[in-house]
């Protein structure tokens, strides 16, 4: 009886857990499908939801309305699937899913105030384990940028004639990727590898992590040849400390709403001027600058003034508690600008959610 009872309350977990991961599912869907920057695709949109919101930004947006969507006669034969990768009678998960009224779970209101909780609990949870850093890539179009990986596939080698692994490089604007086999990953076979993907594609960068594989001589040397294949650069920042820390509580989105330049007491023209900050997650920038970016300012003419945005571009905040705040300012070719030196005056504002425009 115990067993049973302990089984039980183990398919009853998974059971949270499989509706947790379909209700994410479903608020990832519906966020995409509704990404602004996506729909418009503009050059200088930069903003997109589905980038730069969160797991538990998007739960709390959308999490009604998955409710709403979710199929619960998928649920038994999800519930058995995911049962499997456990010690688990599939018999019974299967009895336990017939007997069970998987729709009144949903009508009670008090019981679906418990399961909304439950669920909430279990994407928590399953959002703590998959957090990764987002990055945030801007491009001005297709070839300009490649992403490159190799994919692991030894355990698949023997159905497909020795080939170990696949060297995928994919085009950060269009999507389009390029697969090339391997039999192992020494340098020069890498090496040949990426040289018939560029042949079809010349980029101006190619990011990869931080493998021994895209680090031999025979791909740095290819590098120094031809283009700037896996740029570094080391901007110069500044840092401002607060007299009075600043609390935040519940979520919070910041915007960069206003920059200008003293020269000679006027102030300077900026075009193409990335600024980036310490307070939201980390991004990328062409590829070639791992720090968060908070806005990208454009100039259209030539003038004395400060430039200001009538929608500001509100991204994420991840702190709690915030002591000093670290910037970094680089032009358009993602160096660090020459007026540096002079005084930099920039005004954010903080928006609590629910954010109302």
């Amino acid at each position: 009886m115990t067993d049973e009872v302990e089984i039980n309350r183990r398919i009853r977990n998974q059971l949270i857990f499989t509706y947790a991961r379909e209700i994410l599912g479903i608020c990832r869907t519906i966020n995409a499908q509704r990404c602004l920057g996506c729909q418009y695709n503009e050059s200088n949109q930069l903003y997109h939801d589905c980038l730069t919101l969160t797991d538990n930004e998007v739960l709390i947006f959308h999490f009604e309305e998955a409710i709403q969507k979710i199929n619960h006669d998928e649920i038994p034969d999800l519930l058995i699937k995911n049962i499997k990768k456990f010690d688990i009678p599939t018999e019974n998960a299967k009895e336990f899913s017939e007997s069970f009224n998987w729709n009144w779970w949903f009508e009670n209101n008090q019981e679906k105030q418990l399961m909304e909780l439950r669920i909430r609990e279990a994407v928590d949870i399953l959002t703590h384990y998959q957090r990764f850093q987002r990055a945030r890539v801007v491009v001005s179009g297709p070839k300009e940028q490649l992403d490159i990986d190799l994919a692991d596939m030894q355990s698949l080698s023997k159905d497909n004639d020795g080939v170990r692994f696949l060297l995928v490089a994919v085009d950060l604007f269009s999507r389009f990727a390029w697969v090339v086999p391997l039999k192992d990953k020494t340098g020069k076979e890498v090496e040949k590898a990426l040289k018939i993907i560029l042949d079809k594609v010349s980029p101006k960068k190619i990011r990869s992590d931080a493998g021994t594989e895209f680090k031999n001589k025979w791909i740095i040397n290819d590098s120094k040849q031809n283009i700037t294949l896996f740029p570094d650069n080391a901007p110069t920042n500044f840092k401002i400390h607060l007299a009075e820390p600043i609390q935040l509580d519940n979520i919070w989105k910041v915007a960069l709403t206003e920059i200008h330049v003293k020269e000679d007491n006027r102030t300077m023209y900026m075009g193409g001027l990335y600024v980036l900050c310490d307070l939201v997650d980390y991004s990328i920038v062409n590829g070639g600058q791992r720090q968060p970016i908070l806005r990208r300012l454009q100039c259209n003419k030539k003038g004395n003034w400060i430039h200001k945005y009538e929608s500001p571009n509100y991204l994420s905040i991840n702190k709690t508690q915030i002591f000093d705040i670290e910037f970094f300012i680089l032009d358009s070719e993602l160096k660090t600008p020459s007026f540096m030196k002079k005084p930099v005056s920039l005004t954010l504002h903080f928006r609590q959610y629910p954010f109302f425009l």
